[in-house]
């Protein structure tokens, strides 16, 4: 991948590559294409693969981050584009992370707004047991 040929991200994919693999420093597939000049189509080809637009390395940046960073707008959108589908499709269970009880899962039509308004970053939710306020990406499994 480090060349940044789209074929050859591709062939290692098929040959069972793990899209979400990390190096010593937490850095997934996504961190290194959001660095290359023209990254739009490797991480496409990475997100259709199964990589988390959300995995976070050693210094807790995400590909968002890194692509903010360097001014690449195109890939920013795409990446939270997938995120806003990874979190509006989820069907993970919140449990909270203090005491173990079930946290409630907003419902979608309010996920979708969340979303629209960019807010599920900011959003904290309450254990009804131990009063616990856990962020929804915590809650969601994103950190």
């Amino acid at each position: 991948m480090a060349s940044g040929h789209a074929e050859n991200v591709k062939l290692l994919l098929a040959a069972g590559a793990d899209p979400g693999a990390e190096d010593t420093t937490g850095n997934a597939p996504l961190h290194f294409a959001v660095k290359l000049d023209d990254p739009v189509k490797i991480v496409e080809i990475l997100l259709a693969a199964g990589a988390k637009a959300y995995h976070r390395n050693a210094q807790q940046e995400t590909p968002v981050d890194i692509a903010e960073e360097r001014g690449q707008a195109e890939t920013v959108a795409l990446l939270r584009e997938s995120l806003r589908n990874l979190r509006r499709n989820s069907s993970k269970k919140w449990n909270c992370p203090q005491c173990g009880s079930p946290v409630k899962r907003p419902p979608k039509h309010k996920i979708d707004w969340y979303l629209s308004l960019d807010m599920w970053d900011h959003l904290q939710f309450t254990c009804g047991e131990c009063g616990a306020v856990t962020s929804a990406t915590v809650l969601d499994g994103e950190i």
